[in-house]
């Protein structure tokens, strides 16, 4: 994960997500599965946020997205989730009638944050601080 520089503001913020369908749906297989990485990656670029890993399972995906520090993770998924249904749904007119109420995901999501230092370190680094030399 590399350091981005902004106007005001240097970061690097990366969110491991996972996003399940609808009641567990196994859908993700071939060419959806491969359509949905496309998808994935293409509404993370329009959006400004990068895409380093995607991992699918039939019926859910990981995703390890980097974004900048005014996307709060909340936003990030919305989109995500938001525009890859639409677009999947319109590319595989059938996942509408396999999914409950035509929603590929579920309405939950799990997001940890991922960071190049460790929890230990910052902490270690913080109470340092002021400590005379």
């Amino acid at each position: 994960m590399e350091i981005v520089s902004r106007r005001h503001s240097r970061s690097a913020l990366g969110y491991h997500f996972v996003f399940v369908t609808k009641r567990r749906r196994r859908v993700f297989f071939g060419k959806v599965e491969a359509a949905l990485k496309r998808v994935l990656s293409e509404v993370s670029v329009g959006a400004g946020y990068g895409l380093e890993l995607v991992g699918v399972d039939r019926d859910h995906v990981h995703l390890f997205v980097t974004a900048p520090p005014d996307a709060p993770p909340s936003d990030v998924a919305r989109r995500l989730k938001g525009e890859s249904a639409r677009r999947m749904r319109a590319t595989f007119p059938w996942l509408k009638g396999r999914v409950p109420g035509g929603s590929l995901w579920s309405p939950s999501f799990f997001v940890a944050s991922v960071g190049a230092i460790s929890e230990g370190a910052v902490r270690r680094y913080v109470a340092a601080q002021g400590a005379s030399a």
